[in-house]
C-alpha cells in the first residue's frame, strides 16, 4: 500500500536533459518534486502492487516493477488494468468489444484472453504509473 505520511519531496531540476550529451548552456532550475502527488491522482483509492512475469514487456513493464493502480478510474479501450479473472489478478492491456472485454498480452509468447459476459472477470483498477528501480542503494530495498 502506498502511504502519504512515508512521501517526502525531493530535488526536481526542472530543465529537460536529453539522453545524449547534455547542452552546457542549459539553465538549471531547481524546484521540489513529491513524487506521491505527481504519481497519484486519488490517494484514497490507489494501491501498488509488484507485477511478476513478462507478459506486458511490450508495454514497457518488467518483473518485479512497482504498478500504481487507481481502483477510481474507469477504464477504457488501451489501458492497462490490474484485473481479477477466474480466480487469478493479472495486468493486461484492456479493450471492449461489445459485449466481451479483450485482455490484451503486449508480449507475443502469450495469447489474449477474450472475457465473455458472466465470466468470474473484474477490473480492479487501471495503472497509472510504474516504478522501476534501477539500482539499491542504502537500505530502501524491498
Amino acid at each position: 500500500m502506498f502511504y502519504a505520511e512515508t512521501m517526502s519531496a525531493i530535488l526536481f531540476l526542472t530543465n529537460l536533459v536529453p539522453c545524449g550529451f547534455p547542452s552546457p548552456a542549459a539553465d538549471s532550475r531547481e524546484e521540489s518534486l513529491d513524487l506521491q502527488s505527481y504519481l497519484i491522482a486519488h490517494p484514497a483509492s490507489t494501491c501498488c502492487v509488484r507485477c511478476s512475469g513478462d507478459s506486458m514487456s511490450g508495454a514497457m513493464i518488467a518483473d518485479g516493477d512497482i504498478l500504481v493502480v487507481d481502483r477510481q478510474v474507469q477504464p477504457v479501450d488501451g489501458d492497462i488494468v490490474l484485473a481479477m479473472y477466474d480466480g487469478s489478478f493479472l495486468v493486461k492491456r484492456f479493450y471492449r468489444r461489445g459485449s466481451y472485454v479483450i485482455l490484451h498480452s503486449e508480449n507475443p509468447s502469450y495469447r489474449d484472453v477474450k472475457v465473455a459476459e458472466g465470466c468470474d472477470f473484474v477490473v480492479c483498477g487501471v495503472v497509472t504509473a510504474v516504478v522501476r528501480k534501477l539500482r539499491n542503494v542504502g537500505n530502501n530495498s524491498m
